[in-house]
């Protein structure tokens, strides 16, 4: 649920932690528990990167001093959608997994964090309060656009997703794509 203060950036950082949450639930887990909530964790990193890739990155770069900042997440972006792939092809059981999703897991926290110092503070101060208010309709549709996707390979998870962000941005008239 959105506070009423809350806005676009917020969303955003409510749901790295939701992220990071869910990266230390899968290092606690087993067996097809574990499985499930890799599932979700991909589904969710999946929507939100959509999101950030279709609304926030290209609204950072207009508004950002380092563009270039912008460009290096985007590629973190990509390199974490194939580590999702690597680490869903290894058995959860496995040592291999364990060593591979640790590895994912440094990745996307770093990713996050860099977001935050380089583009999130960023928009807060280009943005507007409404612009912010606005842009929270769809970053806090996330989790619930995340929930519809089924337990798939993350290619095919990341690709729904991107449609699915695509449809909800059009339906908000914010079609940034």
């Amino acid at each position: 649920m959105v506070a009423a203060h809350e806005d676009a950036v917020d969303s955003l950082l409510g749901q790295h932690q939701q992220i990071a949450n869910l990266f230390a639930q899968i290092d606690k887990s087993t067996g097809e528990h574990r499985q499930a909530l890799f599932a979700e964790l991909t589904a969710l990193i999946a929507v939100h990167e959509n999101i950030e890739q279709q609304l926030i990155h290209p609204l950072a770069e207009q508004k950002a001093a380092d563009a270039d900042a912008v460009r290096q997440r985007i590629a973190e972006e990509q390199d974490a959608e194939a580590g999702f792939s690597r680490v869903y092809d290894l058995d959860p059981a496995g040592t291999q997994f364990i060593e591979e999703l640790a590895a994912l897991r440094d990745a996307v926290i770093a990713h996050a964090l860099a977001e935050e110092e380089q583009e999130f503070l960023q928009l807060r101060e280009a943005l507007d309060d409404d612009r912010l208010a606005q842009l929270v309709a769809i970053t806090a549709a996330a989790p619930a656009l995340a929930a519809t996707l089924p337990a798939a390979p993350p290619a095919e998870v990341f690709a729904q997703a991107k449609a699915a962000v695509r449809r909800a941005l059009n339906a908000e008239g914010d079609g940034a794509a």
